[in-house]
Formats: C-alpha cells, structure tokens, sequence
C-alpha cells in the first residue's frame, strides 16, 4: 500500500467536501453483507447534526482514504463508527472528517453459495455481536 491516497479518492472526498452528491463502487468486505463488493453507493452530504444512530456515513480516514461504515454511537464533536462485518469499532472520527450519509444504489442480489473465506469471516463476528449483544 502507498503512503499516498489515489487520486480517485482525493478527488471523492474534495467534491463532497464541495457539497456535491457523488457516486462511487465499493471495495472491500468490511460492510458485508449490507454492502457487498461492487455495490453502487450514493454518498450525498449532510450537517452532522442530520447524522443518527444506525445510518450508513462516509468519512475521510486520516491515511486519506473514503470510507463508509455504520453509526453506532454520536459523541459531542465525533462519531462512532463500526463496519457490519467487523468485530471492533474504528476510532471516533471527528465531525470534521465526516462528508455524508451513503444509499446503496444498487448490488448483484445475494444468492445462496459457500461464503468465501473473508466473507465467512465477517459473517460469524457478526452472527457473534448479534448474539452476545443480549
């Protein structure tokens, strides 16, 4: 991995820090199976005092890259945030680094196959967190 964000992403974050509306695919397994690689996202800014517990929010991480995961707790000037798929929440993120709240436009429908091994991964931490949550 760079030290140096790619240049899509600098780009994502400049045009929602400008208040646009932009558009991109997801990458990763961290929100599966919520978001699943390849989805469409709508990423749309909003005032933080708009953001609730819950709600799907992208923010700008402090190696620069565009990340989207869920509100779990609001805090007085950051926001807790925790992927689907992840046992451990992210570290608070300041209300600053915050760009908007992310709609999953669209996503290959979830069919029935043997997860793979990173998919089954994130599946049983969350079966887990959903049954010791009590």
């Amino acid at each position: 991995m760079t030290d140096d964000p790619p240049k899509a992403n600098r780009e994502l974050i400049a045009r929602l820090r400008a208040g646009r509306v932009v558009q991109l695919r997801a990458v990763g397994g961290s929100m599966w199976p919520t978001i699943r690689d390849g989805a469409i996202l709508m990423i749309a800014p909003c005032a933080v005092a708009k953001i609730r517990v819950g709600q799907l929010v992208a923010y700008a991480s402090d190696d620069g890259r565009l990340i989207v995961h869920r509100v779990v707790a609001l805090g007085a000037g950051t926001i807790l945030l925790r992927g689907d798929g992840l046992a451990k929440p992210d570290p608070p993120v300041a209300d600053a680094d915050v760009l908007g709240i992310a709609t999953i436009e669209w996503q290959r429908p979830l069919t029935f196959r043997l997860p793979r091994r990173e998919e089954a991964r994130y599946l049983l931490r969350a079966v887990w967190r959903r049954l010791t949550k009590g």
